[in-house]
């Protein structure tokens, strides 16, 4: 039974979480109630009508950073990392050199205080590949 555990996880791994836009704290208040109203209250029903949903001033940084969870490990947090280092695309985040990545995020994640603690080479190798498969 254990095994079937664990195989459970590791292929419910395969596939991003569905986040809550209340997760997203750097969003204006008002976007995410107005995303909330129009019944866009998580990340997975924002891409799966992406295209229904007009992009605007106001809520282009959502619409990007919840299109940038759609890569495997990454979370809200992640998102807004690869957001402010410059990676606003998942198309960003394939073209991307590891290692300027690596320490873009991290100094990213300390200046804005994101994240404590430090990125390895290893998570942005799996994120960079991963993201070939979104």
């Amino acid at each position: 039974m254990a095994y079937l555990d664990q195989l459970r996880r590791e292929i419910e791994g395969y596939f991003p979480k569905s986040i809550p836009i209340t997760k997203f704290i750097w969003i204006e208040n008002e976007v995410v109630s107005d995303f909330i109203e129009k019944g866009y209250k998580n990340s997975k029903i924002i891409c799966d009508s992406i295209d229904e949903i007009s992009s605007t001033n106001r809520n282009a940084e959502l619409l990007d950073l919840v299109n940038l969870t759609r890569i495997q490990w990454v979370n809200q947090t992640a998102a807004k990392m690869l957001y402010e280092s410059g990676y606003r695309t998942i198309e960003d985040v394939l073209k991307a050199n590891a290692e300027e990545m690596c320490e873009k995020m991290d100094k990213t994640g300390k200046e804005k205080n994101l994240y404590k603690g430090k990125i390895g080479m290893r998570d942005i190798n799996r994120i960079i590949s991963a993201a070939k498969y979104v």
